[in-house]
């Protein structure tokens, strides 16, 4: 009884010990061969819209708990996750972007992506559709946006009221401005504004990295 019980373990501890060899000799390989990063699609147009899976292996091994760092275009794109997936979306300025992705236990991998102009002017009106809100909710949520920073900063304390605001000009261009950012505490904080709507920001175009220089 003794001896069969023994032979039993013995057996599974040989299995455990084949199974972790084997899982050990595929990591080391996944490892020896390297990240690849494996973009969708390398080229895309600038138009505020477009956006490119990241895809990334190691041989059969996909790595876990991938950090993507930019070293050039930082400002001329947008890493996005999409559940599990990573996307890299475009602005709307034209450039090269360089990604290295890094994952423990894996030498780090670089992949470049080019953004060209995109000058598609779909109403043939001379105004390339870069520069328009394309989306219903981008159009909805830069109404809502200007609206409540235009009526809440001409309401404001004076005290903390930004002093550029000197005349009704200078509070729609920082209406105008302001609404093109990425609303988040530290900005909401910045301009004294203690209640802010439900909307979303503006996506195609988050300020400064807009195609029109705005002070």
């Amino acid at each position: 009884m003794l001896r069969h019980f023994a032979r039993r373990w013995g057996l599974a501890l040989v299995c455990l010990l084949i199974g972790l060899a084997l899982a050990f000799a595929s990591y080391h390989r996944a490892r020896k061969s390297g990240l690849v990063v494996s973009p969708g699609r390398d080229v895309l147009p600038a138009n505020g819209y477009a956006e490119t899976k990241l895809n990334v292996s190691a041989g059969k091994y996909s790595p876990n708990a991938v950090v993507w760092t930019f070293t050039s275009g930082r400002e001329l794109a947008d890493i996005e996750m999409k559940g599990p997936d990573v996307y890299l979306r475009a602005g709307v300025n034209p450039g090269l972007v360089t990604l290295i992705a890094r994952a423990p236990g894996f030498p780090p991998a670089q992949t470049k992506i080019q953004l060209n102009l995109d000058p598609t002017d779909q109403f043939g009106d001379g105004t390339p559709d870069f520069l328009r809100l394309d989306s219903q909710e981008d159009r909805s949520a830069f109404r809502h946006w200007f609206a409540f920073l235009a009526e809440s900063t001409l309401f404001q304390p004076e005290k903390d009221r930004p002093i550029e605001i000197n005349d009704c000009a200078a509070l729609i261009r920082f209406a105008y401005r302001e609404t093109l950012r990425r609303h988040d505490a530290s900005w909401a904080i910045q301009w004294h504004l203690n209640q802010l709507p439900g909307s979303q920001s503006v996506k195609k175009y988050t300020y400064p990295h807009t195609a029109l220089f705005l002070k």
